[in-house]
């Protein structure tokens, strides 16, 4: 299980980009607050759901309720503002700070003009996370300076609001978790990389937030800590529950036959080995499959006649 450890640290050095710091949480319900003593309004204006993909924002002050998810990845969505025009929208995390952007054009007047509105929002949370303030600037390409300053004196403006709910663990916490236990694990210790990895985990079951990568890694990562530092059962409890949930990502059956390995069972060694290798084409990118032939775990089984003959099998050309 030595040599897949080394594997899996690889392949969560490849995926770090994709990992990033670990972003802020905006999930919950927010008040407004009075510019004057800055006491919050009794009724929720604002309401946030945050994902690993994307920020779902939805206006309550209306008479009826506007939601928008705005993508983290890049791309646009539709976007509807509260008096009914559309457009598009999108999102991106710079440092500490969300900026949703939206793009909407106004129905064309009666020679078929219409007037675009490029609105930007700045997000920020507070040290303790329990205000939110939001800088909000308008831009309109196609209305002259003077006008577009008389139309819109407060421009930008600056709102705060008060969030009013606890905010329930989303990706950020599961991230920041798998951070703490990954920050452990890379330097070899893996007794006490298994608390937060765990956690992470549980996070994970109640409330699928990670991508699939992130998630394929906890898994092995958690379950080598485990198999690492001797809990062979809980090893494949973890390997188990990563089969129910991706039932053909091959690094799962290879380290289930990493299990059977230490244990001294070769009859199930050979059979999660097969599998791994039967779908070895569902890697992650940059993943290698590893040579069961140099790993520990197989090392009593090097001279086995049916070790050796699987291993044979596994280096013919059609499953290279």
């Amino acid at each position: 299980m030595t040599k897949v450890a080394e594997l899996s640290v690889l392949v969560f050095c490849l995926s770090a980009a994709t990992f990033g710091a670990t972003m802020p949480d905006f999930s919950g319900d927010y008040a407004a607050r009075q510019k004057k003593n800055l006491k919050p309004i009794a009724a929720v204006v604002l309401r946030v759901v945050q994902s690993e993909s994307s920020i779902e924002v939805t206006h309550l002050g209306g008479a009826k309720p506007v939601p928008n998810r705005f993508p983290l990845d890049g791309s646009e969505a539709d976007y509807i503002t509260e008096t009914g025009a559309r457009g598009k929208c999108k999102a991106q995390f710079k440092n500490d700070t969300l900026v949703l952007e939206s793009l909407v054009a106004s129905p064309p007047d009666t020679q078929g003009r219409s007037v675009r509105f490029h609105t930007i929002e700045q997000w920020r949370l507070s040290t303790d996370t329990k205000i939110l303030t939001i800088k909000t600037e308008i831009k309109s390409p196609d209305i002259p300076p003077e006008i577009f300053s008389a139309a819109f004196p407060n421009n930008p403006r600056t709102e705060t609001y008060e969030r009013s709910t606890p905010v329930a663990p989303t990706s950020a916490e599961s991230r920041k978790l798998m951070q703490t236990g990954s920050r452990f694990f890379l330097k070899q210790q893996y007794k006490e990389a298994i608390g937060p990895y765990q956690q992470a985990l549980d996070l994970e079951k109640k409330d699928r937030n990670l991508d699939q990568t992130m998630w394929r890694v906890l898994i092995d990562n958690l379950g080598m800590a485990y198999g690492i530092t001797g809990d062979l059962a809980h090893a494949e409890s973890t390997f188990r529950y990563g089969l129910s949930q991706d039932a053909t990502y091959p690094m799962f059956f290879y380290n289930m036959a990493c299990v059977y390995g230490e244990r001294g069972d070769l009859d199930n060694t050979i059979e999660y080995l097969q599998k791994a290798f039967s779908y070895k084409a569902n890697l992650i990118t940059g993943e290698k499959m590893p040579d069961p032939q140099s790993d520990d775990s197989f090392q009593r089984f090097r001279e086995n006649p049916k070790f050796r003959a699987l291993m044979e099998s596994l280096n013919s050309p059609t499953v290279r």
